[in-house]
């Protein structure tokens, strides 16, 4: 197929053949995520056993197999008090590369004392999408010229070779900025929960009965 393709546009196709190429394995590398985290999940539920769950080192190691990240034990056991551990731990595990554990007070903080403001993380995505974009349409740029090139040259070659360096630092920022928008939509909120902080709590009100109709009153 990619021979008659060839011969009937000469080898200014090769690089475009390429490139359609090396998309379709990312999409079936994706698939094939997808089709992982199914099987790691299944694996997790065989493994768990609440027998061991007492040793730090074996539920540290499960919920990595899970969600990918090695929690601390004493946060995992905390979270799994929780009606929605599951979720929790989840959101927890996308933000703890942002996240460390005090030992002292053994209370979890941001690794940045910049994130203690959710200010500065809407400021520091905002940098993240613009330099998505940058770096994005850069790519695209630089690939086009990749393209229009010599097929095979090494200017040619050279291009292309910066096209796919600018497009894996761009989907880097993408990530970044994900990461950040889910600390500013969760992270202020799992922090005080997990350090139980109850200060901004919504305070027990007590809401009077209405009185029954054709009651008297005094």
């Amino acid at each position: 197929m990619i021979e008659k393709l060839l011969d009937v546009g000469g080898q200014q196709l090769i690089l475009p053949i390429l490139i359609a190429i090396a998309v379709l394995y990312a999409a079936r590398g994706l698939l094939g995520l997808h089709i992982r985290l199914a099987q790691r999940r299944k694996e997790f539920l065989e493994l768990w056993n609440s027998d061991r769950s007492s040793d730090d080192l074996w539920l540290q190691v499960a919920v990595r197999h899970l969600y990918g990240s090695y929690l601390p034990s004493s946060v995992i056991r905390r979270v799994m008090r929780w009606p929605d551990a599951a979720e929790s731990l989840l959101a927890i595990s996308e933000l703890w590369p942002m996240l460390t554990v005090d030992v002292q007070s053994d209370r979890v903080q941001w690794k940045s004392s910049r994130h203690e403001r959710v200010g500065n993380i809407r400021l520091e995505r905002a940098l993240m999408l613009g330099l998505y974009v940058f770096l994005a349409t850069l790519a695209f740029v630089v690939a086009t010229a990749a393209l229009r090139s010599e097929a095979l040259s090494l200017t040619a070659i050279s291009y292309a070779v910066i096209a796919i360096a600018l497009g894996i630092f761009s989907l880097a920022s993408l990530a970044r900025d994900d990461r950040l928008g889910g600390a500013i939509k969760r992270g202020q909120k799992l922090l005080r929960r997990i350090n139980g902080d109850e200060s901004d709590a919504v305070p027990n009100v007590a809401i009077p009965l209405a009185s029954p109709r054709g009651a008297s009153h005094s």
